[in-house]
């Protein structure tokens, strides 16, 4: 199983030991501890983790299906935690101002696939910023290296 660094707490993450904790380790290791199967856990960044489901590397990942380049090549599950995406900026962004070509910066997480800007970002009306995490991507919004942060709640 092929789970998140950098880390992604609650969600997936490692105390000093490396020992994985969190919201899906725990529901993994509950599940695993009755099956006659041994759950070892690698980890690994968001694309490397994707590409290595689909070449047979890792047998599993946590990935929400939007976020995957070759859906249909993959088995999903019922979601294990669902969330909501906000858009985040230190000043009041009108609508007007995103859908104007406003050439905004916005910092987004690397590797991955933000299919709700995908128009916006071709076109060049947002400029794409990436970082490995979302602290750095709040860091780099507080910090005036982005107008924009897209991330969960």
């Amino acid at each position: 199983m092929a789970i998140y660094y950098p880390q992604v707490p609650p969600y997936m993450y490692a105390a000093n030991d490396n020992v994985p904790l969190g919201v899906v380790p725990e529901l993994l290791n509950a599940f695993f501890d009755e099956q006659p199967y041994e759950l070892e856990y690698v980890f690994e960044n968001r694309q490397r983790a994707e590409l290595g489901v689909y070449s047979g590397k890792y047998d599993a990942t946590v990935l929400a299906e939007k976020w995957t380049e070759e859906p249909d090549a993959l088995l999903f599950t019922q979601p294990i935690v669902e969330h909501h995406d906000y858009l985040y900026s230190l000043q009041p962004v009108t609508d007007e101002e995103l859908t104007a070509n406003s050439n905004h910066s916005i910092c987004l997480r690397r590797y991955y696939k933000y299919t709700a800007f995908s128009q916006q970002l071709s076109d060049g009306q947002l400029i794409r910023l990436d970082s490995d995490s979302e602290f750095d991507q709040f860091n780099m919004l507080v910090n005036g290296r982005c107008d924009l942060v897209y991330m969960n709640e």
